[in-house]
């Protein structure tokens, strides 16, 4: 964010009243001393790179005298310089509000002093540091005021600089093919420049790009040209993110042990480099990597460490994808506490960087600024500058809240295994102590309360996972919702998102089991189904639930296991695409009901369900509804045809649903919701409930938008 320059100006001038104390660290006075102010810059820049690693505070303490020296004997340029150097030495360490600070100090000097090709570079430095935080429109913002400048000022270099940046952004918020448009614009220029290292960056960054959308083939090609370059360049920075680029792709095409072998490598040389930011966004796909070959624990630990590292750099974005991997990864091990923690933390990172509104102001400025380039109307922006010196409160927010829930959860598992004991060991004591049968039996109520108030902290943990029924009613105004577990927690789920271009979805899910084995299934369901639509950007119904029986059965099954797996899901899927007016259905094993025209239809279902053992060997059908009339759309589970109950104790049955469907289609959505509740309560009429029962109608009118 931005504040007046005069403001600017005097945060300025306190620092550099406090920089007067800052002195030439003593063990290397004699070095400088007596030297022009130029050549004890030098000087001490050249030590600072030397303890760079070793010395990490040393090398603070010499940069901040070479900025002091420069900074007193006006020497603009090299002052610029010095202030990068320490924003790149705190932006290794994870100090991304000390590094933001120097950056705007050398925005402020450089624009002051009107050297307009440092503000162009200061300006791309700024928005990666803003990107790698998380802050994509602060990030954008920077991109465009940086281009600005660049194209009115000629400056090919930057503008190229530029663009490949700003496709790493794009990478960052999951839109690949314009980070790939952005990159070619960026390699032609390079290209005409005749820039060969920087040719070979964006050609690994286009090949990382293939590889995240699936197209291994040309991310290999992409990704083995750069590294012909880079090797024959003896690059070896560029060479430390190429191996980790094509271990990431390697993985994806299944060949372990040459990704494996390109991963360390780029491990082991961030490491000896002392780079955190490296280091995160290797061990991030090692431990993917790890996960797929059935390495539970090294998995475990490679993402642990890239979540710390994560917190560290401040990086949303990273944390992100190894909590994701954790959460999952104890699911497997049945360790249900730490992966509901894990989930958790999944959630709420995951709002934070996939938000809405950050993602369209993002959008919003690619729009803008394609307009600019095509009217060829370029406009400086205000060239102000903010010295950031205020603490990342959001993000300690965050950190502390995780910690928190971490606490909680530990105590829930606490109570629960030690009440478990406790009962147990009281039903031994009643078999033995008949005396004691009363007050035995008055311990184990109060355990079981206990118990049922701890299940009943597990329900707010799942409601705070799935999504709210405010997201339903926000991209389907109307509809109504029967929802009624059959224990506290459920197995079934329903689940709303909004994808690109506006697109909806809504989804009715029934897991295996009820109880926590089913809400610990919902929360995994719930949380794949987001990855496949935000991260992999897979949209249309039918790859939806491909992808997510593809991933269930990866994250259920541990490799070398030859076992039935029994865990899965049933799921009714719709997609509205309102530009398109159009529904697109898929279901595995549960059929969909709809009526138009006052007639009720049936949409059958795939027999297979998502996460089975069994062989599927076609995809998931998909069945268009054109939009030229009002719909009215219900997507259940079979807890509800399955409830026993009536005159005759049976099962309420397909039959009884849609007769209820069709009496009730010229009731007001409200006054229908209220029918199906009465209908349904009247039928159960006190007998046990069987399963978890969920409903879902949705009506859509024809110009609905």
């Amino acid at each position: 964010m931005r504040v007046t320059t005069a403001l600017f100006t005097f945060i300025f001038l306190l620092l550099g009243k406090s920089l007067s104390a800052q002195q030439v660290p003593a063990r290397f006075s004699a070095q400088v001393r007596g030297l022009q102010p130029f050549r004890q810059v030098e000087v001490l820049d050249s030590l600072a790179r030397e303890y760079y690693k070793s010395e990490p505070v040393l090398c603070v303490d010499l940069l901040k005298a070479a900025i002091y020296i420069s900074n007193t004997n006006q020497l603009d340029t090299v002052e610029i310089q010095e202030r990068m150097n320490l924003n790149r030495q705190y932006r290794y360490h994870g100090k991304n509000d000390s590094a933001m600070f120097q950056i705007d100090t050398a925005l402020l000097v450089a624009h002051n002093g009107k050297y307009v090709e440092w503000e162009e570079e200061i300006l791309s430095a700024r928005g990666v540091l803003f990107m790698r935080m998380g802050l994509y429109e602060e990030a954008t913002a920077s991109f465009v005021e940086g281009m600005d400048l660049a194209r009115a000022n000629n400056d090919a270099e930057q503008l190229a600089i530029l663009n490949r940046n700003w496709g790493s952004l794009y990478f960052y918020t999951t839109d690949f093919e314009a980070a790939i448009e952005r990159t070619q614009e960026a390699l032609r220029i390079f290209t005409e420049l005749k820039d060969t290292v920087s040719i070979a960056a964006c050609v690994d960054n286009i090949g990382l790009y293939f590889s995240n959308m699936s197209k291994w083939d040309s991310a290999y090609t992409y990704q083995l040209k750069a590294l012909k370059i880079f090797e024959a360049q003896s690059d070896s920075g560029h060479l430390m993110v190429c191996y980790n680029n094509l271990g990431s792709t390697l993985l994806q095409m299944k060949s372990y042990g040459l990704a494996k072998s390109y991963l360390l490598k780029s491990l082991g040389m961030a490491e000896r480099r002392g780079l955190d930011y490296e280091c995160m966004t290797t061990l991030t796909t090692m431990a993917e990597l790890y996960q797929a070959t059935g390495e539970i624990k090294a998995g475990q630990t490679a993402a642990l460490r890239a979540y710390e590292l994560a917190l560290k750099q401040e990086n949303s974005f990273y944390a992100l994808q190894s909590t994701e991997m954790l959460a999952m990864s104890y699911y497997r091990e049945k360790n249900f506490e730490r992966s509901a923690y894990y989930f958790l933390i999944t959630d709420s990172l995951r709002q934070e960087v996939f938000d809405t509104e950050t993602t369209k102001a993002s959008e919003e400025a690619q729009k803008k600024y394609k307009a600019q380039e095509q009217k060829q109307k370029i406009a400086l922006l205000e060239s102000e500058n903010v010295a950031r010196t205020v603490q990342n409160e959001r993000d300690v927010i965050i950190k502390w809240a995780a910690a928190g829930i971490g606490m909680l959860l530990l105590i829930f598992s606490v109570v629960v295994f030690r009440n478990y004991n406790r009962k147990k060991r009281d039903n031994d004591l009643l078999q033995l102590k008949n005396a004691a049968i009363e007050e035995q039996k008055a311990i184990i109520e109060v355990k079981n309360q206990e118990i049922t108030d701890s299940i009943n902290y597990a329900t707010r943990i799942q409601n705070a996972v799935l999504p709210a029924a405010d997201k339903l009613n926000a991209l389907f105004p109307n509809n109504f919702i029967y929802f009624r577990p059959r224990d506290i927690i459920s197995g079934d789920f329903y689940w709303a998102a909004e994808g690109r271009n506006g697109v909806r979805y809504v989804a009715v899910a029934d897991c295996t089991g009820h109880g926590v084995p089913g809400a610990m299934m919902s929360m995994l369901g719930a949380a794949i189904l987001n990855r496949v639509i935000v991260k992999k950007n897979v949209t249309t119904p039918g790859k939806i639930l491909d992808t997510l029986h593809e991933e269930l059965l990866s994250t259920l099954n541990a490799k070398g296991e030859n076992r039935q797996v029994n865990d899965g899901m049933d799921i009714a899927l719709m997609m509205f695409d309102v530009q398109q007016r159009k529904l697109i259905i898929a279901s595995a094993d549960r059929p969909v009901y709809f009526v138009r025209n006052g007639s009720l239809e049936t949409i059958a279902a795939d027999k297979i369900s998502i996460g089975s053992s069994l062989s599927k060997s076609n995809p998931y059908s998909e069945h268009t509804i054109e939009l030229d009339t009002d719909i009215s759309v219900f997507l259940f589970s079979d807890g509800i045809v399955d409830q026993f109950g009536g005159p005759d104790r049976k099962k309420f049955m397909s039959k009884r649903l849609k007769d209820l469907v069709t009496t009730t289609q010229a009731l007001p959505i409200s006054e229908r919701a209220q029918e199906f509740a009465t209908v349904f309560d009247q039928w159960k009429d006190g007998m046990e409930q069987t399963d978890d029962m969920t409903l879902i109608n949705i009506e859509i009118r024809k110009n609905d938008v």
